[in-house]
């Protein structure tokens, strides 16, 4: 090899290098914000069997899966859908937003939890699912979702008005064997994998890992499914008036039944009205 060659290799072999140190360097630091943040739930190894766990519905998840629940791909999550959850926490459920963190410690938290995974260094980088331009809501375009929201079977769990109360809503359970309760779609604003039509046509396109909702990526075409990320916007009943002001306290009641192990679908829960923490 000519001495040319040599002197022009050499320092993208010094930067490729340097950048394998980042990475062990990046892993190493995400190691200590998660064990000090996020391993209270996560656990240690990451297994969603953290000291807090028990008190958790739903539970925390067990990151070597590889089974994340909110991605804009099939399969895996990519690194900004992962920053994307840590910075923006997921609404109705533990998951904190942590986007108080210097953006450098999120992404290493990144880095950290792919690496209690083998699933990423296993299988090609994912890529986003594409998402044809917005359809225009129509009423027509409604009657379409209407349709589809019967023939796809999603009152079957979510229910005929969206309540999360379909005849199989007390059965389900994650892929852990947890219990696991539709979404109620009256409840404007707190849907998991984000609240815009685009965020629930993507919803529909990848489903959510882990649990029961599938995807429709092969059943439904691109306006069919327009038609039903609009319906089950339809669904949800907007607040009529400002925010209810804060409480300065919450109030607890002591009861005889064992609820030692948290089960959404215990009965006892119809025993008490429902109040939504924002």
């Amino acid at each position: 090899m000519r001495t040319s060659n040599i002197l022009l290799i050499a320092p993208l072999f010094f930067f490729l290098l340097g950048q394998e140190f980042a990475s062990a360097d990046a892993i190493a630091s995400g190691k200590v914000v998660y064990e000090q943040r996020c391993a209270v739930c996560h656990g240690i190894e990451g297994k969603g069997d953290g000291p807090a766990q028990q008190f958790l519905y739903p539970k925390p998840r067990d990151l070597p899966a590889g089974k994340i629940k909110i991605r804009s791909t099939p399969s895996l999550p990519t690194d900004d859908d992962l920053l994307r959850i840590i910075s923006n926490g997921i609404p109705g459920t533990a998951m904190p937003g942590w986007a108080a963190l210097p953006m450098r410690e999120r992404k290493d938290i990144v880095a950290y939890v792919k690496s209690l995974s083998p699933v990423f260094s296993q299988q090609p980088e994912p890529k986003p699912v594409r998402i044809p331009p917005t359809a225009k809501v129509t009423p027509a375009l409604l009657e379409l979702g209407k349709k589809f929201y019967v023939e796809a079977e999603c009152l079957k769990c979510h229910g005929a008005t969206g309540k999360g109360d379909g005849e199989a809503a007390g059965t389900l359970k994650d892929d852990w064997g947890y219990p696991i309760l539709p979404y109620d779609f009256t409840i404007a604003g707190r849907m998991k994998g984000g609240n815009t039509v685009r965020d629930v046509y993507r919803t529909l396109v990848t489903g959510i890992g882990g649990t029961p909702m599938p995807s429709y990526a092969d059943s439904l075409s691109a306006q069919e499914m327009w038609g039903l990320a609009y319906y089950v916007q339809s669904l949800s009943k907007r607040p009529a008036g400002p925010a209810p002001k804060e409480e300065a306290a919450i109030t607890s009641r002591f009861i005889k039944a064992d609820l030692s192990t948290p089960d959404p679908t215990n009965p006892i829960w119809k025993k008490v009205p429902a109040i939504d923490v924002l």
